[in-house]
């Protein structure tokens, strides 16, 4: 009986003591926040809102069809299949269907053309296409579909806004965090307090580490990805992304190791962080649900503007609101750090 209560005391102090783990918490925690986000993701309440063309129909009965019995498709009828490519390479619609009324087989009277810039999209609209004919046809199932994804930008252009914008979060939230909280815990930190320095030059002074990190990192992504031959206005843009990107996320960095005193303790609570603001981002075209919660996160901001210039080659003008949002949020940061950091003590330290 002694020994169940002695093991039973060493399980309690076990408990108790993986409370204060951060390494445990987020073990726990993130599968926990995965799930969340994926189950959300597959609810059939959340439906993402699409553009959809149809060219060759004389009657319109298909468009007619698809606005009565699918509300979050958005049906365009043009005269001709060059107008209705010409508006799916633009981006002004996510697919195209040719119809050829002479065909008598299912599979030949459809041509469905898909915008294959978006990875995400383009799966979702497909086998919401396929299931729509099957029902305005009366049937469950049927024949292969002729799908056809069309693009005019090259694969790696497309991924390449989801590697920069998880390179440049990662930079941010887990390098800068350690680095600040690495200098508090040896004491470096104090030396650079007790000079002249004012609080704004120091944040200033320490931004510029994650923004030249950011700089650097997609400078070299962009040129192993061939993202940089496009025009000057386009390249502009990118770096527009990428400094605003850098220096937000350095900010939020900078706000992680002011609150943490050891590396070891930032680095646990980065990673804590980094997965709950990267993920929405990511899923943000899997619904409409999705799309409103990414819009709270900075990720969302970048990805969004590196995906319109990238992908849909926008130029500066078709990124100034992400990347003004990026640096508003950025610029709360730095006044809410430069706030907390004349009061010494916050850094551990005693006037």
């Amino acid at each position: 009986m002694q020994s169940i209560y002695r093991i039973l005391a060493i399980a309690k102090k076990d408990i108790k003591e993986s409370f204060k783990n951060r390494t445990a918490l987020m073990v726990i925690l993130l599968p926990l926040i995965a799930s969340l986000m994926f189950s959300l993701v597959s609810s059939r309440e959340l439906v993402q809102e699409y553009e959809l063309g149809i060219t060759g129909q004389a009657d319109g009965e298909l468009a007619s069809f698809i606005s009565q019995q699918y509300q979050n498709i958005y049906v365009e009828d043009f005269n001709n299949s060059q107008l209705g490519k010409k508006a799916l390479q633009d981006g002004n619609v996510d697919g195209l269907i040719e119809v050829d009324e002479q065909a008598e087989h299912l599979s030949r009277r459809y041509r469905v053309l898909l915008d294959a810039r978006n990875t995400v999209s383009f799966f979702l609209l497909r086998e919401n296409v396929k299931m729509i004919l099957y029902d305005y046809h009366g049937i469950e199932a049927g024949p292969e579909l002729n799908f056809v994804s069309v693009s005019n930008t090259e694969v790696r252009s497309s991924l390449l806004p989801i590697w920069l914008t998880v390179t440049l979060t990662m930079i941010g939230v887990m390098i800068v965090s350690g680095s600040f909280a690495e200098e508090k815990d040896n004491n470096t930190m104090a030396a650079i307090v007790m000079t002249p320095a004012r609080p704004g030059e120091l944040l200033a002074g320490k931004a510029v580490l994650g923004v030249f990190l950011s700089v650097i990192a997609s400078t070299l992504m962009g040129f192993l990805n061939q993202a940089f031959t496009g025009s000057i206005d386009q390249i502009l843009a990118n770096l527009i992304l990428v400094l605003s990107g850098g220096f937000c996320f350095t900010m939020l960095g900078l706000l992680i190791g002011l609150f943490t005193n050891t590396q070891a303790s930032a680095r646990s609570l980065a990673t804590i962080i980094y997965f709950p603001i990267i993920f929405p981002a990511l899923i943000a075209d899997v619904s409409n649900f999705t799309r409103k919660i990414a819009r709270f996160f900075p990720t969302y901001y970048l990805h969004e503007g590196l995906k319109q210039n990238l992908v849909y080659k926008a130029g500066v003008k078709g990124i100034l609101l992400e990347a003004g949002i990026l640096f508003s949020i950025a610029l709360l940061l730095f006044i809410f750090l430069i706030f907390f950091l004349r009061k010494v003590d916050t850094l551990g330290y005693e006037n």
